[in-house]
């Protein structure tokens, strides 16, 4: 009987060694986790602050282009005005 008791309480200090050491996992996974969807939710910020920042720039370019394209026409008009009858000889 002594040794079924023993063998008992063997068991029982067993179970709680591996609970405790299954509960330290699990929160060091949890803590893993938690800090993963940390860093997912920071690139994701990125990700979004550099799309608007890559279409404000690209804005920017096409607003430059239209300017230069209004620039270089306009020069090409007020090069064909001075142009008179004699400049052309």
């Amino acid at each position: 009987m002594e040794s079924m008791s023993k063998e008992i309480n063997d068991f029982k200090q067993s179970i709680k060694t591996i609970e405790g050491k299954h509960k330290s996992e699990v929160t060091k996974i949890t803590q893993e986790r938690d800090e993963l969807i940390k860093q997912i939710t920071k690139i994701e910020h990125k990700e979004t602050q550099y799309k608007h920042e890559i279409k404000n720039r690209d804005l920017q370019m096409s607003q430059l282009r239209e300017q230069l394209k209004q620039k270089l026409e306009s020069k090409k008009g007020a090069g064909k005005e001075n142009e008179g009858p004699n400049m052309g000889m």
